[in-house]
């Protein structure tokens, strides 16, 4: 069965894979900098450690979005999944996160404490990639006109 959903224009497409990063660092930010109350001495550090998550974590990000990303819009535009909608891309963004942090981790040797508190310190990332999911799919997706 076909999608009800469809791509927008290449610029709507682009501006979603850029700002839902945005958005999901932001977060990350806020949660592990701001939230914590190590900023409220000087919120200049806050604004640095805001630029430092949007550079390096949007680089990820996006080299995320074009090596699995990309290659999963292509087919959805081709074929037009019906199993791809928001739910499920929120689930593959989530998936991602997870996995890039929980990878990087063991491959840095960053996994003491066991599997359950390394799966506990991958949630947050998990949460960048469902945020950058859900910011994708209102700004690039459209349900389809009728025919």
């Amino acid at each position: 069965m076909k999608s009800q959903l469809e791509l927008r224009s290449l610029s709507m497409i682009i501006f979603g894979l850029l700002l839902g990063p945005i958005v999901g660092l932001s977060y990350l930010w806020l949660v592990q900098i701001v939230l914590p109350g190590s900023a409220a001495a000087d919120p200049s550090r806050a604004v640095a450690a805001w630029l430092l998550y949007i550079v390096l974590g949007g680089a990820m990000c996006l080299a995320v979005e074009a090596i699995v990303v990309a290659p999963i819009l292509l087919g959805f535009r081709r074929y037009r999944w019906g199993w791809l909608n928001g739910a499920s891309g929120a689930a593959i963004g989530f998936g991602l996160g997870f996995a890039f942090w929980f990878v990087a981790s063991l491959i840095s040797g960053q996994d003491e404490g066991g599997w359950a508190k390394l799966a506990a310190r991958s949630l947050n990332p998990g949460a960048v990639g469902l945020i950058a999911a859900v910011v994708f799919r209102l700004i690039a997706v459209r349900r389809s006109p009728a025919i």
